[in-house]
C-alpha cells in the first residue's frame, strides 16, 4: 500500500460550521476551537498531526485517503509558536512528515478600553483587551495610519499595545487595529472633541 506511505497533500481547507450559513466553506485561516475538513491525496496513514508545533488529536474514522476532519485545540500555540512551525499544519507518517502552510490564529481580537480618548499629538495612548498580539497597524479616525506600535509580551501578551498620538487627527470615531489575530475596532469614542 504505498498510499499510506505518500506525501500528504492538502488541496482545499474548509471550515465546518453548522451555525453557519455556509457550513462548508473554504477557507485561507480559521482560529482555535475551530473544525476544519482538509480535502486532498495521502491522508491514509498519518500517525500524528502537528499544528503550530502542537500534537494535534484526530480521529482516524473520520479521515480517508481524501478527506480528514481536524478540530484546532484552544491550548495550540499561536505568537509563541517557533517560526519554523508557526502556521503550519504538519503530517507524520511512517516515512517523513508533510507540512502544509495554513494560517492559525487566536480568537478574534478585542478593544475593551483606550487610557486617552482625547490625546494631544506626542501622548502616548495605550489601547487595552484581549488577542492583540503582533499589532502592526493602527488606522485613527480620518483613514491615518501609525505603524510604530510598543507591542505588550510576556505574560501579558495581546493585552494591550501603546502608540504615540500623531498630529494631524481632527476626526473623531474608532481605532481599527490588526495584528496576528485579525483585526479590532474600538467603540466610536476616540478623539470625539
Amino acid at each position: 500500500s504505498s498510499d499510506l506511505d505518500g506525501a500528504v497533500v492538502v488541496n482545499k481547507i474548509y471550515l465546518e460550521d453548522p451555525e453557519s450559513q455556509v457550513p462548508d466553506r473554504e477557507v485561507s485561516f480559521a482560529r482555535l476551537g475551530q473544525t476544519l475538513r482538509l480535502s486532498g491525496s495521502g491522508f491514509g496513514g498519518t500517525k500524528k498531526i502537528l499544528v503550530n508545533g502542537y500534537e494535534t488529536y484526530f480521529n482516524t474514522a473520520l479521515a480517508t485517503d481524501n478527506s480528514m476532519i481536524l478540530q484546532l485545540l484552544s491550548k495550540t500555540p499561536v505568537s509563541t509558536a517557533p517560526d519554523s512551525v508557526r502556521n503550519k499544519i504538519q503530517f507524520v507518517k511512517n516515512n517523513g512528515t508533510s507540512s502544509v502552510d495554513f494560517v492559525i490564529r487566536s480568537a478574534s481580537p478585542q478593544i475593551s478600553s483606550v487610557s486617552n480618548t482625547l490625546p494631544q499629538p506626542g501622548e502616548t495612548v495605550v489601547v487595552n483587551g484581549i488577542n492583540l498580539q503582533e499589532t502592526k497597524k493602527v488606522t485613527l479616525p480620518g483613514g491615518i495610519d501609525v505603524t510604530d506600535i510598543v507591542n505588550s509580551e510576556g505574560d501579558d501578551a495581546g493585552k494591550w499595545f501603546s502608540f504615540v498620538m500623531p498630529s494631524g487627527v481632527t476626526q473623531g470615531g474608532s481605532i481599527t487595529t490588526e495584528g496576528a489575530n485579525g483585526t479590532a475596532i474600538s467603540a466610536k469614542y476616540f478623539n470625539n472633541k
